[in-house]
């Protein structure tokens, strides 16, 4: 059975996937709460996000929960 215990890791433990974890989702929370604010790097991560078949991002790739 896999070990699904949650294990909490002090801040200087600097995991790698917790950096790239928050370069992604930084740009990504400030284009959902300025859309119309200047985002280069959230433009970049656009295109790597999952789309219907009309091109559309919310909803499919991108999911926002109240």
């Amino acid at each position: 059975m896999p070990n699904l215990d949650i294990r909490f890791m002090d801040k200087k433990h600097n995991s790698t996937g917790l950096q790239v974890a928050d370069l992604i989702a930084h740009p990504i929370a400030r284009h959902v709460i300025k859309p119309d604010q200047p985002n280069r790097a959230y433009e970049l991560i656009e295109s790597k996000f999952r789309k219907s078949g009309r091109g559309q991002i919310h909803g499919y790739g991108l999911k926002i929960f109240p």
